[in-house]
């Protein structure tokens, strides 16, 4: 966990961290699971194309929502102490910028309809419009919470939301079987978000702009740095949507939203609390040094066997949860979910930018991988189609990592070298986990076939990776003379989890 102290007069420790990082932890398991749950619905109930149409225009959305975004949000907990001005110029700004770009988007649902050859997306593109500019009323009083560390808020909010969303897309498409349900789905959750952020947070806002520069220093990098940031990694579903059809779009975005899935509901717990942690560190180089490379091991040591053993078991898990119709993204889960749980390496990279206010970094960060990107994901759809993009998007998630730990360095003069080897025993112990896993698979096949008893494969796969790979940390970690890791911290965190269960026992 992150080892922390105390920076400008507000107290940091460790359980501050892990109270947030538990909060937000609980948030995201409840999140996961009904999101989990109503992918699986839809994708029961509605086609490949269905998604690929609503991700044609959701990925336009996206783009065009980062290049108008503000991050006043991050600025105000940047801040050392905003003012009530501020909070309404937040709200304000929002608010406005909300409005324009949905009379932006609303412009631009013919000639997008034109350029797809499909009329459907006047009417998406029109109510996902309405959908912004509700979420442009959200309370920017939020802020405050997430920098004093208090995480409870994170659990309403998203939990409110996921259940919004599954009731809503899901009673829609089992009795309509309609792609408006992924559409209805995200309008409910951002108008249920938007309540809740009120009933959280009590805050009547003002049409206010006075105090709004100081925040815009902060903000325009970043802002920047968003926009191209998603340009990054929302341009491959234009082209292939414009290319390969929507069919084809509809299955390379559940195989990705899939393969991120294990990586980032295991590590978004410990990750939600890094920027607001960092910030308070920004003070004291070497407690930064050392809170960065513990974040970033602990991540790791999460990251690595979620993403590279979702990976593994992607044969079998795709038919058996999501049906023939989408086998298409077996390939899309195999080749991305090592990828980016190899991106853990450079995840931690964001906030510790943000923290040290070096956004002009992290912007001409983005630039750089987006001058990059582009081309190769171009020409790996030129020359291999689906699976050539894909193979394109691993190299440059790969070049990303390197440049992005390169970027470390510069910023808190920590090696390359040292931001591996901290991550070394994960590593090795992801690949016996790794190969475990192919030979246990191997052994079953050979044994009963390939089409017998495929649920208990499954299950026998998974229990034993999981035991491969625990085991071999742990063994590794003791044969290094246990030394202060993702281990010791894992083992305390479980410590703490048993003598809070022995004292509720007690007192029954």
């Amino acid at each position: 966990m992150v080892d922390v102290g105390a920076h400008a007069g507000f107290p940091l420790s460790k359980r501050s961290i892990a109270i947030g990082a538990a909060w937000i932890g609980v948030s995201r398991v409840v999140v996961a699971s009904l999101a989990f749950l109503n992918t699986l619905i839809l994708a029961r109930m509605l086609t490949p194309e269905d998604f690929g149409l609503v991700a044609v225009a959701t990925a336009i959305i996206a783009i065009l929502t980062s290049m108008t975004e503000l991050s006043l949000t991050s600025a105000l907990i940047h801040h050392k102490d905003p003012s009530e001005d501020q909070f309404h110029a937040a709200w304000t700004l929002n608010v406005a910028r909300a409005c324009l770009l949905a009379l932006l988007l609303s412009a631009l649902a013919y000639p997008v309809s034109l350029s797809y050859g499909d009329g459907r997306l006047i009417p998406i593109l029109l109510v996902l419009s309405c959908s912004i500019v509700i979420t442009g009323l959200r309370n920017p009083m939020l802020a405050m919470m997430q920098r004093q560390l208090v995480f409870w808020q994170e659990f309403v909010t998203s939990t409110s939301r996921a259940l919004a969303t599954i009731l809503v897309s899901s009673g829609i498409a089992i009795c309509f079987r309609s792609y408006w349900a992924l559409i209805a789905g995200a309008v409910v959750a951002n108008l249920v978000d938007v309540v809740a952020s009120y009933l959280i947070q009590p805050f009547r806002p003002k049409f206010r702009i006075r105090g709004s520069r100081s925040l815009w220093s902060f903000s325009v990098w970043l802002s920047l740095g968003q926009a191209v940031s998603t340009l990054n990694w929302r341009f491959d579903q234009i082209i292939i949507g414009y290319f390969l059809g929507k069919p084809t779009l509809g299955r390379y975005v559940l195989g990705s939203d899939l393969a991120a899935t294990p990586t980032r509901e295991a590590t978004n717990p410990l990750a939600g609390t890094l920027f607001p942690a960092f910030v308070r560190l920004r003070g004291d180089k070497a407690a930064l040094q050392r809170a960065y490379l513990s974040a970033q091991s602990m991540l790791c040591a999460i990251a690595f066997p979620a993403g590279f053993g979702f990976a593994l078991v992607a044969d079998q898990f795709v038919p058996l949860a999501l049906g023939e119709a989408w086998a298409g993204a077996t390939i899309v889960i195999q080749l991305l979910g090592g990828a980016i749980a190899l991106h853990t390496l450079s995840a931690t990279v964001q906030p510790l930018g943000l923290a040290l206010g070096q956004t002009r970094k992290l912007f001409h960060r983005d630039v750089a991988i987006l001058i990059v990107r582009l081309p190769v994901i171009v020409a790996g759809l030129w020359v291999g189609g689906l699976v050539g993009l894909l193979v394109a998007r691993v190299a440059v998630t790969l070049g990303g990592v390197l440049y992005n730990m390169v970027l470390v360095r510069e910023l808190i003069d920590t090696s390359v070298s040292r931001q591996f080897l901290v991550n070394l025993r994960t590593a090795l112990s992801t690949c016996t986990m790794i190969i475990v896993g192919l030979l246990t698979n191997w052994t079953f096949i050979t044994s009963f076939g390939h089409e017998s008893h495929v649920y208990v494969r499954l299950i026998v796969v998974v229990l034993v990776s999981a035991l491969t790979y625990v085991g071999s940390l742990f063994a590794l970690w003791r044969a290094a003379g246990s030394p202060v890791g993702p281990e010791l911290e894992i083992l305390r965190i479980l410590g703490a989890i048993a003598d809070r269960l022995w004292k509720l026992g007690n007192r029954q």
